[in-house]
């Protein structure tokens, strides 16, 4: 600082050949472009600021003073005279956030006043004005000159502008920007929860991909916009620099997913799944690099992927419309504006525009055309959605008929030593249970149908039906024979576990023909239990093999257990009972409790009480042989 003093000091022949031209401003400065009043010079390396100040400077032609990337240091002159009576305040907007370094060296009546350091190499909070833009307060004294260097170097895009405000205009300006961002990014964000929220309605794998392209791409544009190192990260200039890298690539990456899935019913997509899968392995390796630095590379091989994605997605777009592809055509006409106008960002940024464009296509712009594109995302998600609800409040009402429908398939009028739980899963059940007297045989059948939905439920009515026309009701073999040969051509890739009994009323003999349902249960009248592991495959519409037959013979109060698989597994998870501990609660249930209503109230409460532990459709036939 010293060698300042004693250089400037010496140095006045320097000043007076200095011919650049002096903006006089008064109080009636609103708003001023003065790149007319403004030279620069451009130069490879560091070099100390007194020999700065013996250099040649051009004159500046373009407002912003725009370079792209380069590893160039510049420096910017230019001088303003207050030409009123009184101290003025103004405010020299400069340049982008994320810009490196921008010292501005202040010097008035050939003497050194001050250095003003700003950059993203310094914590927010250390700005002398914490902004998304560098901003210069400048305090001019009355009938004063003042000569300002602006030295600028960055890793990211180079592009100076040249405004001057008065504080008033300056507060008012930037009041309503903000304004006018945050109507902007509230309208995103309330269009980010509220598809997040309809997600919980059609939880599809597409919306959910959207939903995250979405909240990265959001957070990748706050990025941009330089919100994020005002109001979040502006106390870690180490993720400044990485932060758009990170959730920009992200959202690229699931961006990609929900293409694959979006127009999943294109013949080619399979072409599209393998370029997505290279620019995702791309996309995670720039994330990677950008953590050790390289960011300028890592922003123009991002640039170069946007590139690519816009011509695959652009394609796959055009040919979803050509081909008739069912999807929602609003979200397709949203997706070709958003990857448009990030196209022109990214040339933008790239330098290649006409210098004429490149104010235009900027930050602001792709704010707003990202807008667009969420507006026109709600209007397809809605649609959908509305869609959704209609084809659910159908199948609600569907559900409703088949539930009452299958609670009429269950048995009326049981004996009084005939018992049976049944409890759905869901509203509708694979689970059936029949019985039929004849003379004093008594017939039952457990049964479950594989799955727990409304197709399920369909061949449990069928069952139903086909053993109501059952006139003769004698032996097992035909009796499985005749529902297997009327039910086959159903199933499809449907099975059907079951147990048919049949009890001899009379003298206790029982004949059991199991098909690949669960193991009967015996409960003797002294507490022994005994498990009827007979043979038996599944009834399938392919193949069936008879069963073999199994005898037993009851003793007075011996219980008989069929279930489904519902029973087994609610036994597993229920951390409180064994299977032992149920058969021996079931026993003492029967031999305690006489009343039959009584009998039923235990049951359900029991297993009302541990109705979290089940799994699945939950049936259980109990016969006590009296």
């Amino acid at each position: 600082m010293r060698k300042i003093f004693i250089f400037l000091f010496f140095s006045k022949i320097i000043f007076a050949n200095d011919f650049t031209n002096v903006l006089v401003i008064n109080e009636d400065l609103t708003s001023i472009s003065f790149e007319q009043y403004v030279s620069f010079l451009g130069i490879d390396q560091e070099i100390p600021f007194e020999e700065i100040l013996n250099k040649n400077f051009l004159p500046v032609e373009n407002n912003p003073f725009y370079k792209g990337y380069t590893k160039k240091i510049y420096w910017f002159r230019f001088k303003i005279r207050n030409d009123s009576k009184k101290i003025m305040t103004i405010y020299f907007r400069c340049c982008h956030y994320n810009t490196d370094i921008a010292y501005l060296y202040i010097i008035s009546n050939d003497q050194f006043l001050q250095i003003i350091k700003m950059g993203d190499k310094f914590p927010i909070e250390q700005w002398i004005f914490p902004s998304r833009e560098i901003l210069f307060p400048l305090t001019l004294e009355p009938q004063q000159e003042y000569t300002y260097y602006l030295k600028i170097q960055t890793t990211s895009k180079l592009e100076i502008s040249f405004y001057l405000y008065n504080s008033l205009i300056f507060k008012k300006l930037y009041s309503q920007e903000y304004l006018i961002i945050g109507i902007f990014l509230g309208f995103i964000f309330l269009i980010i929860l509220m598809t997040l929220y309809l997600n919980f309605s059609v939880k599809t794998q597409t919306t959910i991909y959207l939903i995250l392209f979405m909240i990265f791409y959001y957070l990748g544009l706050i990025s941009i916009l330089g919100l994020g190192w005002e109001f979040l990260w502006g106390f870690f200039p180490y993720w400044n620099d990485r932060a758009h890298l990170f959730f920009m690539n992200l959202a690229l990456i699931f961006s990609y997913k929900f293409m694959a899935l979006f127009y999943k019913n294109y013949k080619n997509i399979y072409k599209y799944k393998l370029i997505f899968r290279i620019l995702s392995f791309v996309n995670i390796i720039i994330i990677l690099i950008s953590f050790f630095g390289f960011t300028a590379y890592m922003n123009r091989l991002t640039f170069l992927v946007v590139i690519l994605v816009f011509f695959t997605s652009f394609v796959l777009s055009l040919q979803s419309v050509r081909y008739k592809i069912i999807v929602e055509q609003e979200i397709t006409y949203g997706w070709l504006i958003l990857i448009v106008s990030i196209l022109l960002y990214v040339i933008n940024q790239l330098n290649i525009l006409p210098k004429n464009y490149t104010y235009f296509f900027n930050e602001d712009f792709l704010l707003f055309t990202s807008t667009i594109f969420f507006l026109f995302l709600v209007i397809g998600v809605l649609k959908e959605y509305s869609l959704f609800r209609l084809t659910f409040f159908e199948y609600d009402a569907q559900l409703k008929i088949t539930e009452s429908l299958q609670k009429a398939f269950l048995p009326k009028d049981t004996p009084s030593n005939f018992y049976y739980i049944y409890i759905p899963l869901f509203k509708v059940s694979g689970d059936f249970i029949y019985y039929k007297k004849n003379d004093q045989n008594l017939f039952v059948i457990v049964a479950d149908v594989q799955g727990h939905g409304i197709g399920s439920s369909v061949i449990v009515g069928m069952l139903k039906i086909i053993l109501d026309f059952l006139k003769e009701w004698n032996e097992l073999d035909q009796i499985l024979n005749y529902l297997y040969k009327n039910i086959k051509n159903y199933l499809s890739e449907i099975s059907i576990s079951l147990n048919l009994l049949k009890i001899d009323e009379s003298n206790g003999n029982v004949e059991i023909l199991r098909c690949g349902g669960e193991y009967p249960i015996i409960i003797k009248n002294n507490k022994k239990i005994i498990t009827i592991t007979s043979k038996g495959t599944l009834i399938h519409s392919t193949f069936f093999i008879f069963p073999e037959k199994e005898n037993i013979t009851l003793e007075k109060n011996d219980l008989i257990l069929l279930f489904t698989d519902g029973l087994r597994n609610f036994l597993n998870y229920y951390p409180y009972i064994k299977p032992e501990e149920f058969y021996e609660f079931i026993y003492d249930l029967f031999f305690m409790k006489k009343d039959k209503n009584e009998i039923y109230s235990v049951l359900y409460q029991y297993f009302k009480e541990s109705k979290k532990y089940q799994d699945d459709d939950l049936s259980l036939v109990i016969y006590k042989y009296d």
